[in-house]
């Protein structure tokens, strides 16, 4: 089963990088082109997506690229199979892009490399909640699963999202949860903090 994966992210770095960056990503009618950034190579992109190779032909590209398949290389050098979902630009400082499945880790390292910047990146899909903290290539990731990471979620979606506002849709859940959420919602820990760091309030995105 696919899942959405949502990734907000915060750029830093000057106005003048960050403008650079921006048009680098994008193309006409494109928010966030991963193919810009690390483009997959032409002899796995022309493949038919249905050919089962032979041993020899999976050998002899995995000699030249590391693996066989399109979609195993850009698991390894994207983060994720498929480009973006959705894509919301809300300043040159400030994106918020959704994926399948996995979130786009290794577009994110690849931009620290070739930009001038660092990257504060959350990606949650309601079950997992991480944030990686990129700085030339190198990242630092803090990972969260359970309640936390749903209430990241939540807020990810809607930064003023409250609890009375999630028990209005969650009406069947038991009575521990309840007081557990209710608790998150309106008491800090540290990794809600954090997460709320990167969380931009801005509601409306700006033109691609």
């Amino acid at each position: 089963m696919q899942i959405e994966v949502i990734s907000v992210v915060k750029l830093i770095g000057t106005e003048n990088e960050l403008i650079r960056l921006r048009k680098y990503v994008t193309s006409p009618g494109v928010g966030f082109s991963f193919n810009n950034v690390l483009a997959p190579p032409e002899e796995l992109v022309n493949m038919n997506v249905d050919k089962v190779l032979t041993t020899q032909e999976e050998i002899n590209l995995m000699s030249v690229y590391g693996v066989g398949y399109l979609s195993d290389w850009k698991m390894i050098n994207w983060g994720t199979q498929f480009t973006t979902v959705s894509v919301s630009w809300f300043s040159n400082s400030y994106v918020k892009l959704s994926t399948v499945n996995t979130p786009p880790l290794g577009i994110f390292h690849k931009l620290t490399l070739d930009f001038d910047i660092k990257l504060h990146v959350l990606y949650t899909d309601n079950h997992t909640t991480g944030i990686v903290f990129y700085d030339k290539g190198k990242g630092i990731e803090k990972k969260i699963t359970g309640y936390e990471a749903e209430v990241v979620y939540y807020l990810t979606e809607d930064p003023t999202f409250t609890y009375k506002r999630w028990i209005a849709i969650n009406k069947d859940i038991s009575k521990a949860k309840k007081c557990d959420m209710e608790l998150l919602f309106n008491h800090d820990t540290e990794y809600l903090t954090l997460a709320k760091s990167i969380i931009d309030q801005k509601s409306e995105p700006i033109p691609i």
